[in-house]
């Protein structure tokens, strides 16, 4: 009976631990470099991931972005642009005073 109980709180840690990575959307970056240093110092992807509750991809392309530009942080900036529409610009005050 005593195997049953431990076996439900495992199961449960592990939805938990699965929902908490679902909505991390990255790393901060005192994490990013934590994981860095980990590596650094010789650590497996897999076991730098496990002790930060996070994919194996995660860490995979985080080592690849260090190794290439030799920076951790996340760049600001990136992702998608913006794009100005017709709507955006008749709601945009014209500065000529005609």
């Amino acid at each position: 009976m005593l195997q049953f109980a431990s076996s439900d709180i495992s199961a449960q840690s592990e939805t938990a631990k699965a929902e908490i990575m679902s909505r991390r959307n990255h790393l901060h970056d005192e994490m990013r470099w934590r994981a860095i240093g980990m590596l650094q110092a010789g650590a497996r992807q897999s076991a730098v991931a496990r002790e930060l509750n996070v994919h194996r991809s995660v860490i995979h392309r985080l080592w690849n972005h260090y190794q290439r530009d030799q920076i951790a942080s996340r760049r600001r900036g990136s992702g998608r642009t913006q794009r100005l529409t017709i709507a955006t610009c008749c709601n945009v005050p014209d500065v000529g005073g005609h």
